[in-house]
């Protein structure tokens, strides 16, 4: 798992070179709310990567750099995950929703836009989460130029067009199908069961790399929430990835074996195509 490997990828998901390549779409978290290890959790997947360290997972968060960063949610873990990846600057903020393992570091930014930047942070942010930002966290709003996006919207930051994609999660959630100036798009969607027909007939032909939700492993014990692996993987297919990146792990109450060689040989029996995503996983686009 070196977080030195970079994947180029160009559109239709084929290996790329690196001059035909903008922006990185960095991993910056892979688990659920739980964190892998959990603290009061001692399931095979924890006490791995109790022992094996590089096995450990943030909550999940991600974040696109080209010319400036663009950060895709801030969890709990987010500190933590930004200066392990040695990340300094923020000038945008998408938000996927706005549940705690997604939104819990939203105070960090108090402190990087008035103590370093002093500049409003652009945060791309649906109905919900618009509100609850100034129900919850009102002493943030003059570090945030927030822009509430609907359904289906979308916008351009540092030439890359995003287009929110609801989720089958909790009232307002997003995935971001992102299109990428070679023409590379890409949907990341940390949490969501089965897409609603409208949402995948949206996407449908139109994504080269999705990354999501795989949060159980054997029997899913979230149906309208989330997928369970085998899940991602055949509706990923059948909305056309060519490339699937399976994250928002959580292993913990798998009633299948899912520790880090049991995840590597689910994805290897696809050639190829399925990728375990981890903490500091690079692809260039």
């Amino acid at each position: 798992m070196s977080q030195e490997t970079i994947t180029y990828l160009g559109p239709g998901g084929v290996a790329a070179r690196p001059e035909d390549t903008t922006h990185e779409f960095r991993f910056l978290g892979t688990s659920s709310g739980l964190g892998i290890p959990s603290f009061f959790c001692h399931c095979p997947a924890c006490e791995e990567a109790r022992a094996h360290p590089e096995y450990a997972r943030c909550c999940s968060a991600a974040i696109v750099m080209g010319r400036c960063n663009l950060l895709i949610d801030t969890p709990p873990d987010l500190r933590i995950e930004l200066v392990r990846e040695g990340i300094d600057s923020i000038a945008g903020l998408a938000y996927t929703h706005t549940h705690y393992d997604h939104f819990g570091s939203l105070g960090e930014l108090d402190y990087y836009v008035h103590l370093n930047t002093g500049v409003q942070i652009p945060t791309y942010v649906g109905w919900r989460g618009h509100d609850e930002i100034a129900s919850a966290n009102g002493y943030m709003l003059d570090c945030l130029d927030r822009h509430l996006i609907e359904p289906f919207q979308s916008f351009e930051f540092d030439d890359v067009v995003y287009q929110a994609i609801p989720a089958t999660h909790a009232p307002g959630t997003f995935g971001w199908l992102m299109t990428f100036p070679a023409g590379t798009t890409l949907l990341y969607m940390c949490d969501t069961a089965t897409l609603s027909d409208e949402a995948a007939s949206t996407i449908r032909g139109r994504v080269d790399v999705i990354a999501w939700d795989a949060t159980c492993w054997g029997t899913n014990l979230a149906p309208e929430n989330h997928h369970n692996a085998q899940q991602a993987v055949d509706e990923a297919a059948e909305l056309g990835a060519s490339q699937i990146y399976l994250t928002h792990l959580a292993p913990h109450y798998a009633d299948i074996p899912a520790c880090h060689d049991d995840m590597e040989a689910f994805a290897n029996q696809y050639e190829g195509h399925v990728h375990i995503a981890y903490d500091g996983l690079r692809l260039r686009l």
